[in-house]
């Protein structure tokens, strides 16, 4: 959050949601929302689910801080699901049909256009499914 005195940025607040016990239904079947509780018929256990969390948001933090991003994307790019394939995507009220390309340096989707464009998607503002 940034004060109107400064240009430095003096908190971040990280938001994330994970469907523990419930999951909401989404119309679209562009994302299949599912929960903890659904894939494993066990009553998720809020502790350790968080504590699971924060070592893994601080094993991540460290290395960024080490190493900066380089080695976050590689990783993330060889766990990324639909990379090098065709989808629909759903991008400010339009429906676009494009290869999934890459995540580039600042975590951006590309997205390569049948004519050979790349555009650059921020992560919440768009919603893709394979064809």
């Amino acid at each position: 959050i940034m004060t109107s005195h400064s240009s430095k940025i003096k908190k971040i607040i990280i938001g994330i949601g994970i469907n523990l016990e419930n999951y909401p239904y989404l119309s679209s079947d562009a994302i299949k929302a599912t929960s903890i509780y659904s894939l494993t018929g066990e009553k998720p256990e809020y502790n350790k689910i968080l504590n699971q969390v924060m070592e893994s948001f601080s094993y991540y933090w460290d290395i960024y801080k080490t190493k900066g991003f380089a080695p976050i994307k590689k990783e993330w790019l060889s766990n990324a699901y639909g990379m090098k394939k065709l989808a629909r995507i759903e991008y400010k009220d339009q429906e676009l049909i494009a290869e999934i390309f890459n995540i580039d340096d600042n975590g951006f989707l590309e997205i390569k256009h049948q004519d050979g464009k790349i555009d650059k998607l921020n992560s919440s503002n768009y919603s893709l499914r394979l064809i």
